[in-house]
């Protein structure tokens, strides 16, 4: 796999998959890494793209720094692979977390955005009823631990998701330290910009999957808040729970695509 190396020293793990002129940017969620986007990639046709996907810094075979949590660290740490990758412009496509971060390269980077896909998205508001010190405690106590994040895992999801699968998920987020996951957990919970993103103007093409029965950010308050963060976006709501690429990985992967073939419809005819 190739590595980036980011502020701090950190060395970024990521992998390429094609080789076309549309770059791709695939950035997981919390407790997660690469393999998080497998299911979908299986079904997300290459041909005129480049797919790359990206292990955050103390994720999957990314190494650690103690200021690499946070919303500007991990935008930051996407556009640092994309450069290593010898790349310009680019669409991210983020699920939960990811997808908040991603949301923050509208504020330091719009000019190199292509378009967004944000699958089941934190807000870019704050999100303190989801994340309460009392979850966050929980959630990173499960450190080193497969069997309690199997347990967290299948409390997201309500479609039949493979067993191997849940498995593996758990067995990589539990080699996560704790305090990783718990800082994470609170950018995620603690940290908010919808108000810069209304001030910068940016519109970027954006996709929202967002599932109908998630039990992190319901239906109702998803609907809420999308016109606010990205009054451009298309949202369109999942039959599943949160974890949308492993639940829909078909179905999503067939609404990306249509995504990704109008962008480059548009790159196209500007040619």
């Amino acid at each position: 796999m190739p590595i980036a190396k980011s502020v701090h020293g950190i060395q970024l793990s990521y992998e390429v998959t094609g080789d076309g002129p549309l770059v791709v940017v695939f950035q997981h969620g919390w407790g997660s890494t690469v393999r998080h986007y497998d299911a979908i990639l299986k079904h997300l046709p290459v041909e005129g793209r480049k797919f790359i996907t990206v292990d955050l810094a103390g994720h999957g075979a990314s190494t650690n720094h103690d200021d690499a949590h946070g919303v500007a660290a991990y935008a930051q740490q996407l556009i640092d692979v994309v450069n290593d990758a010898g790349c310009d412009k680019f669409v991210t496509v983020g699920h939960s977390m990811g997808a908040k971060f991603n949301q923050y390269l509208r504020l330091i980077a719009p000019d190199r955005l292509l378009g967004q896909v944000s699958l089941a998205p934190s807000p870019a508001g704050f999100a303190l009823e989801e994340a309460t010190d009392e979850a966050i405690n929980y959630l990173a106590s499960n450190s080193g631990n497969p069997a309690g994040f199997e347990g967290v895992l299948r409390s997201l999801i309500t479609e039949p998701v493979p067993e191997d699968f849940i498995k593996s998920w758990a067995a990589e987020a539990a080699r996560i330290p704790s305090s990783i996951l718990a800082a994470s957990m609170h950018c995620i919970g603690h940290t908010d910009f919808e108000g810069d993103l209304a001030k910068s103007g940016a519109v970027v093409p954006t996709l929202v999957l967002a599932g109908k029965r998630d039990p992190i950010y319901h239906m109702d308050k998803v609907a809420e808040r999308i016109p606010r963060e990205a009054p451009h976006a298309v949202l369109r709501f999942m039959e599943s729970g949160h974890d949308i690429p492993n639940e829909r990985p078909l179905e999503t992967s067939l609404i990306v695509d249509g995504f990704l073939s109008a962008i480059q419809s548009g790159l196209a005819a500007k040619a």
